[in-house]
């Protein structure tokens, strides 16, 4: 088991680290991203140890949440972004609004990552459950170590 998490590390990060050399300051495109994402997947379903059935049933289900929850972090950075410009202007603005709005859409990240974690209880075992909470936070971390490594790399030493 060691091993293969030892091994799992490595091509990690050599893919990511691959997959960023070439994309300017880190940011992934078409390809990259989605050879990414073929990566997660097959990790995911060696780590959950998913028939393909359930394979198929969990990632149309995640991909569904992955979309709600894209949509609702592009709504908050379209409000961040209008404070940011009525406040470069000097506009007066209600503030404690924007704040309220901006918190609404922060709990409806929270209330659907919790609705898709307790969605999972058809498909798998709580001990599945939390491999994969285990597992995608340490691949985002992963991810966001080997995007700042490069970007560093990318800086003029001063």
């Amino acid at each position: 088991m060691f091993r293969k998490i030892i091994f799992f590390g490595f091509i990690l990060i050599f893919a990511v680290s691959g997959f960023f050399a070439q994309d300017g300051f880190g940011y992934m495109h078409g390809k990259k991203r989605q050879h990414l994402r073929q990566l997660e997947q097959l990790k995911l379903i060696e780590i959950l140890d998913l028939n393909e059935d359930v394979s198929a049933r969990f990632f149309a289900r995640r991909k569904k949440h992955l979309n709600k929850i894209q949509q609702f972090q592009l709504e908050k950075r379209e409000l961040i972004k209008e404070l940011e410009n009525k406040l470069k202007n000097k506009e007066k603005i209600n503030t404690k609004e924007y704040i309220n709005k901006i918190e609404e859409i922060d709990q409806k990240i929270f209330d659907e990552k919790k609705r898709f974690y307790h969605s999972l209880d058809d498909l798998l075992t709580n001990e599945q459950i939390a491999k994969f909470i285990v597992f995608q936070t340490r691949f985002k971390k992963e991810i966001m170590r080997q995007m700042m490594r490069q970007n560093r790399s990318r800086m003029p030493n001063n």
